[in-house]
């Protein structure tokens, strides 16, 4: 398991988030590019069609790290709310087995936190970072083939 520091930034109040971007020899950096390019993989071109396209060849210009106290201080609320509806770890759901799991807080219950990959138009970015996801807007530029909701997923070229 992986821990993400949750530390709160104090950022200004004019700035919804910070964007910092990585050094190109920052471990952080060269362990995401690696785990990034390791999950492109050949895929079906759409639900349950017998067509597959290739895995993408991209050529990754640069990594940044984002911080966001208000998203982050509501994803803490949402995991303590988890924590506290029942003692214990999770079950493990098996669609995440291919994933890397994360801990926000090491000593604490394992709530089946993960790292996993979301595709968006490029004007969609920004309003994520600033807001966070919406779910009640899930499907509403690409369809919903699963249902209002907003999807993630362990391969990365199949989150476009």
């Amino acid at each position: 398991d992986f821990s993400l520091a949750s530390v709160s930034h104090n950022l200004p109040s004019q700035h919804a988030y910070e964007r910092l971007i990585l050094d190109v020899d920052d471990p952080r950096r060269l362990w995401l590019q690696d785990y990034f390019e390791a999950s492109l993989k050949c895929h079906r071109i759409s639900y349950n069609s017998d067509e597959w396209c290739p895995a993408p060849l991209l050529n990754i210009v640069k990594i940044c790290e984002v911080r966001n106290d208000a998203v982050n201080g509501v994803y803490l609320q949402e995991l303590a709310s988890i924590a506290s509806s029942r003692q214990g770890h999770r079950q493990k759901v098996p669609e995440l087995e291919q994933a890397i799991c994360l801990r926000t807080h090491l000593q604490g219950p394992k709530l089946n936190e993960a790292l996993l990959f979301h595709g968006c138009k490029w004007e969609t970015v920004f309003s994520i970072l600033r807001e966070g996801f919406d779910s009640r807007l899930g499907g509403t530029n690409v369809g919903s083939a699963f249902g209002i909701g907003t999807y993630f997923s362990t391969v990365a070229s199949k989150a476009d």
